[in-house]
């Protein structure tokens, strides 16, 4: 079963298989891929197909996600 989405929140330890191996199996798979990387403050998206991530936002505002239940969570030390 594929999931309909992948939210993927990066480790220091894993970031470089996150973003490599990872991110090309999901994007071969047709399944959206959005990474969350708390050390850089960044939330990006990739679309199945898309050449590069599409940076959806950086810094602390990045940090407040919307879940898809609408419910609003934050990053530690953060509203």
């Amino acid at each position: 079963m594929t999931p309909p989405l992948v939210v993927e929140v990066i480790s220091p330890i894993t970031a470089r298989l996150d973003r490599g191996r990872e991110r090309t199996i999901h994007q071969s798979s047709g399944v959206p891929h959005w990474i969350v990387d708390f050390e850089t403050r960044r939330f990006e998206r990739l679309a199945p197909g898309a050449g590069a991530a599409e940076l959806l936002g950086s810094g602390a505002r990045a940090m407040t996600i919307a879940s898809l239940a609408g419910e609003r969570h934050h990053a530690a030390g953060e509203g």
